[in-house]
């Protein structure tokens, strides 16, 4: 499983559970509070909110905290369970694929070939006896792997080592853009 596919709902049951906390805590308080502060009978709870300002009563702040820890106390254990219904959703999901796959890789994506596995043993080892070489290449000394590119001949200095083509090199197809260039001249 992908790291988003557990944390979110990990996190989801974290948080159902701290509200959960939080809800029993604010409910079992004997002091009314507000803010972080405690209250006294007739003392006045006022909060700001931006431009909002909102004054309450001692009763009236009591009664607001007993109605967010009911809520806390509902929402939280909702978010825990959601939480964990979404991650075991996942887990069969994840299940499903692979089963439907064989539980091997995953298929590759729309558009995508499957790469083909090694028919043969890997470049350059041969299963049994002493390796051949490739076209192209020199015989190594038993024990030194092949290394390089297959070596081109080599003429002597200021020959070319094949014969000039009629007509120059190869010229590149025109694509558009800039315009061909010559070869430099010698």
């Amino acid at each position: 499983m992908s790291l988003n596919m557990w944390l979110r709902p990990v996190a989801a049951m974290v948080v159902g559970v701290f509200l959960l906390i939080g809800g029993v805590v604010t409910l079992t308080q004997t002091e009314v509070m507000c803010g972080g502060d405690a209250m006294q009978p007739g003392d006045t709870c006022v909060e700001t909110d931006g431009s909002r300002r909102t004054e309450r009563s001692y009763e009236e702040q009591a009664a607001n905290n007993r109605t967010t820890a009911t809520v806390m106390l509902v929402l939280g254990p909702l978010v825990s369970v959601g939480g964990g219904v979404w991650l075991m959703l996942n887990r069969r999901a994840v299940r499903r694929v692979q089963a439907q796959h064989g539980g091997g890789p995953r298929p590759p994506a729309p558009g995508y070939r499957p790469q083909q596995q090694p028919q043969q043993a890997p470049y350059g080892q041969q299963p049994y006896g002493r390796q051949q070489p490739q076209p192209g290449y020199r015989p190594q000394p038993h024990g030194h792997p092949q290394q390089g590119y297959p070596q081109q001949a080599q003429a002597p200095y200021g020959q070319q080592p094949y014969p000039p083509q009629p007509g120059g090199p190869p010229r590149q197809p025109d694509y558009g853009g800039f315009p061909p260039q010559q070869p430099p001249r010698r």
